[in-house]
């Protein structure tokens, strides 16, 4: 049993890591309120530096600190007195308040404690420096699925940069995270890979990049790349006369994807038999890269079914990204089960969205943001899915 002593002092220190975070959050919060703004409008979100919208005026530092700059200001421009919008207070309190919530879920005594029960115990028994590669991996892709979420409700669009971006440091964190040494069995808080898994990983990510080049030097189409021809600038749910056409193009394209992929998961199994398993320095990509895979792979597959049995596009490319995003920092659970917890997100939204804008007119909502918010779910109260599937399907999920 702890003596009070150091219950307090491991307690204290968790609140205080927690404490960093929340300002850590609230500063990329700050950021992905400039994302959210600029990108629809194909602004850099670097320059100009932050300014009044109306007139023009250049934000001094301390009026642009995270959450008590809107204070400082009093929620107005200091130029023209005209209102700034409380999303921008909102958002950084909001992802503060989740970089927060992710801190204390790894490292801060009870909760991690309760976390640990569901396999994200590996944070704590690593400790902060050695699992700073995958922390950033999380962390970044929850600030990334909080941006992509504010732009897609508004605009019905992904700037697909936001995603991609969010894959590569994903991919980056992962084979960084290879090479750190590391107590106990587990290389990284992703699910093993074995070296079936492995191999199709490596054969699949090979045929994504030869695919992304076939289509940058335009030996091939992409999918529905005559859509504007059809089709006005911001008209949603259009009727495009070729969906069946392009959707048959787009099996083309997974083809290229999946052939590698299989052949690799097979050259994998007999590389088990000589080798064994994986090397600790290739298994947390080969993981990162797999669950892309998987991530984007099963919204892809919905996309091309959905589209050739009736007639229109179903799903977006932005929907794939996203959990093509999920899965490289999370590993493919968290994709998987996120595809299917949706739309259940969805239905809860739209009850409850149905009351709020009841007297405003109804207003349609992307697909995006529910895919977003059931990744967010899984991360966040994954230790009460872990129960829940416990109980749903008995022996077949455990512990860690």
């Amino acid at each position: 049993m702890e003596s009070l002593p150091d219950w307090v002092l491991m307690h204290g220190l968790a609140a205080l890591g927690a404490a960093f975070a929340f300002g850590m959050g609230a500063c990329a919060g700050s950021f992905i309120n400039v994302v959210a703004v600029r990108c629809p409008e194909g602004m850099s979100v670097v320059a100009p530096p932050s300014r009044c919208p109306t007139c023009g005026l250049r934000l001094t530092w301390w009026q642009n600190l995270p959450i008590l700059g809107w204070f400082i200001v009093r929620g107005r421009c200091a130029g023209c007195g005209v209102r700034i919008s409380p999303q921008y207070l909102v958002v950084e309190l909001v992802v503060g308040a989740m970089f927060a919530a992710l801190w204390w879920q790894c490292f801060g005594g009870t909760a991690a404690d309760r976390a640990r029960e569901a396999g994200l115990g590996w944070f704590a028994q690593q400790g902060f420096w050695r699992a700073l590669p995958m922390l950033l991996a999380w962390a970044w892709c929850i600030g990334s699925l909080v941006a992509i979420t504010m732009i897609d409700a508004r605009t019905f669009t992904i700037p697909l940069a936001i995603p991609v971006l969010s894959t590569v440091v994903a991919f980056l964190a992962a084979a960084v995270q290879g090479w750190v040494p590391h107590p106990g069995t587990m290389v990284s808080p992703l699910p093993a890979a074995p070296m079936w898994m492995a191999g199709a990983a490596i054969g699949g990510m090979i045929g994504v990049v030869k695919l992304a080049v076939l289509l940058w030097a335009g030996v091939l189409r992409p999918g529905f790349h005559d859509y504007e021809q059809f089709v006005s600038k911001g008209e949603l749910f259009a009727n495009y006369p070729h969906a069946r056409r392009e959707a048959v193009r787009e099996l083309g394209h997974a083809c290229i994807v999946l052939a590698p992929a299989v052949l690799g998961g097979f050259i994998g199994v007999f590389l088990a038999a000589s080798i064994g398993s994986v090397p600790p320095w290739l298994e947390p990509v080969a993981a990162s890269m797999f669950g892309y895979l998987v991530g984007g792979g099963i919204i892809w597959a919905i996309r091309i079914a959905g589209t050739l049995a009736f007639g229109r596009e179903a799903m977006g490319y932005g929907d794939v990204h996203i959990l093509g995003c999920a899965g490289a920092a999370f590993g493919w659970i968290v994709p998987l089960a996120g595809f299917f917890i949706a739309p259940f997100v969805a239905l809860a939204a739209m009850g409850v969205l149905a009351i709020v804008w009841r007297r405003g007119g109804r207003r349609e909502l992307p697909y995006g943001p529910y895919l977003a918010a059931a990744v967010l779910l899984l991360v966040y109260f994954r230790p009460w899915f872990v129960d829940l599937g416990r109980v749903a399907f008995p022996g077949i999920v455990e512990g860690p």
